[in-house]
């Protein structure tokens, strides 16, 4: 097992790479400011890199974006117009960004605000956001990188039909009852006529073998952590379209106490990473693991001393675990 800390670091992602190394996005207090730092987790040790490109003042319009890139290292995104390619601690360099354009249609405004993307080609479909706020998450844009040319561009974004997904999102009335009045006028989910338009969150993505997966955290991210949420769906996605789905998870607006679960896909593209909200519930908190493509959910069997520790990713054989401040690197497997 390998041992990395990295102190006083707010993680906004992490993505692992082939090599059996782990690179951590975060947010470290600098004084008074906050530096937006990438720190390595490798075999030859532990390296903070300071990202002057992107600082942090203030209330940034966008939350960076990490990828694992295929090919090895890590690109960063501080916002939709730029790129970065980091190949190793202390070394990157700006990738020429076209077509942003083509994101016009995500209005008010385009927004990287959290979310995942994993791909096994240097084509990810990124997660973006309409506005400022979380539960805006609406939106996937490929995002691809031209090995030959060393340039990156974006193509234009997609939402996922609401009709696709079991969105409840109020709890009540009877959706499979046409003469309902609550979902009269196509007002399904509980909202009423003239109440803001149905959607879904799109939290994380995967390209893997060809096949496209998406995660989709329930109809509000606003308002999980008060409220719970009303659903949470890992899919295929075929032709614009949901098709095979993994796991999937709804009623929860019509059962006691509060629901939710975040989910993460592994940097190789072998499983998901569940993890409840709340500490109630069936799973009391804790995490699972579902391996793709077959859907088959486990617990994951930590190593003694470690029962809570965080599963964060896996790639290269090496499973990644956070306790604390530490990075743990484990190159025995965690699922039986």
């Amino acid at each position: 097992m390998r041992r990395h800390r990295v102190e006083g670091l707010f993680v906004l992602g992490c993505s692992a790479g082939t090599d059996g190394t782990l690179a951590v996005l975060g947010e470290r207090p600098d004084g008074d400011a906050f530096d937006l730092v990438l720190a390595w987790c490798g075999p030859d040790g532990t390296h903070v890199d300071r990202l002057d490109y992107a600082p942090m003042d203030g209330w940034p319009e966008h939350r960076p974006t990490l990828l694992a890139h295929p090919a090895g290292g890590h690109v960063v995104l501080p916002e939709p117009g730029r790129a970065f390619r980091h190949t190793g601690p202390g070394q990157w360099h700006e990738l020429p960004v076209t077509g942003v354009e083509a994101l016009a249609s995500v209005t008010p405004a385009p927004r990287l605000h959290g979310g995942s993307a994993v791909s096994d080609t240097a084509e990810w479909d990124v997660v973006l956001a309409h506005g400022v706020l979380v539960q805006e998450l609406r939106y996937t844009a490929r995002f691809a990188i031209d090995s030959a040319t060393g340039t990156a561009s974006w193509h234009a974004p997609w939402t996922p039909d609401p009709a696709d997904f079991p969105a409840d999102r109020f709890g009540f009335g009877d959706p499979a009852d046409p003469s309902d009045p609550t979902f009269e006028d196509g007002a399904a989910d509980g909202f009423e006529e003239d109440d803001e338009p149905r959607a879904v969150s799109v939290t994380a993505t995967l390209r893997r073998g060809g096949t496209t997966y998406l995660v989709s955290e329930g109809s509000d991210l606003g308002s999980v952590n008060g409220y719970g949420a009303d659903f949470f769906t890992c899919a295929e996605v075929r032709d614009g379209r949901l098709g095979a789905r993994p796991h999937e998870q709804s009623g929860w607006k019509r059962r006691p106490g509060k629901h939710g679960l975040r989910g993460r896909f592994t940097s190789d593209g072998t499983h998901l990473v569940l993890t409840p909200v709340f500490r109630t519930g069936e799973w009391k908190g804790r995490q699972r693991l579902l391996a793709l493509p077959d859907g088959v959910l486990v617990e994951p069997t930590l190593p003694r001393g470690l029962t809570k520790a965080t599963v964060l990713d896996r790639n290269g054989g090496v499973w990644w675990l956070r306790v604390g401040e530490e990075f743990l690197g484990l190159d025995g497997g965690i699922v039986g």
